[in-house]
């Protein structure tokens, strides 16, 4: 799957759910029943294989309990390596999770193969008035007052896309987030990353927006717990 081809990934997503919503299965809606235009959309466009729930390859450190994994991920198709990775989330009625957000795109962030480039493309969807209100618009109490949380780590705008993230230099309160993610993924943090919308869809009251995560240059990591008392 080419770069030129991703943007589109949204409207067919967009236009599925459109057809769902008109056959009157707003219920059946959530993030698994995702997978389907999805997975249609990525199998024709991509000539490697194409698996789902596949084991992350860095956060799985030994140890009990479920095997950390990404939602989708493309293989190429001679070597068998890891391509591309994709997480969907599907926004409902209740405000999405802060630190589900941060989770999201770090796994993501750090989905890492050995002397190859991986793309990793992170995709929400919910009908407009859900995504709009309990994930694009999402707030947090921060220095004394309300600051925007998503748009802290994701553009919804077309003329200015990207985003750098630079979580070292971050306030107070968005330390916490970090904080959370080492512990829960055993895993430390990049200095910086950035963030891409790719394309933003939003017709018959449903929104799709697609992003591409990037790890910066030289990347380098470090331990929020050690460095924020």
């Amino acid at each position: 799957m080419n770069a030129a081809e991703v943007p589109n990934l949204a409207i067919a997503v967009n236009r599925w759910l459109s057809y769902q919503l008109l056959c009157g299965r707003e219920a059946l809606l959530s993030e698994a029943y995702l997978g389907h235009p999805i997975a249609e959309y990525l199998i024709h466009k991509h000539s490697g294989s194409f698996a789902t729930e596949i084991d992350h390859p860095v956060l799985n450190a030994p140890g009990p309990g479920r095997p950390r994994q990404i939602d989708y991920v493309l293989h190429t198709k001679n070597t068998g390596v890891i391509e591309s990775a994709i997480e969907c989330k599907w926004v409902s009625e209740r405000p999405y999770d802060k630190q589900r957000i941060v989770n999201d795109i770090l796994r993501l962030e750090c989905v890492r193969v050995p002397g190859r480039h991986v793309k990793r493309y992170f995709i929400v969807a919910g009908l407009k008035e859900h995504f709009d209100k309990n994930f694009k618009d999402l707030n947090v109490n921060a220095g004394g007052g309300r600051k925007r949380f998503t748009r802290e780590y994701l553009s919804f705008s077309k003329s200015n896309p990207d985003a750098k993230i630079k979580v070292r230099a971050c306030s107070d309160r968005f330390q916490e987030f970090y904080k959370d993610f080492e512990r829960g993924f055993n895993a430390q943090v990049p200095i910086s990353f950035s963030t891409k919308r790719l394309s933003y869809r939003t017709a018959d009251k449903i929104s799709v927006c697609v992003w591409q995560i990037s790890s910066v240059k030289n990347r380098q990591a470090f331990s929020p717990a050690a460095e924020w008392p």
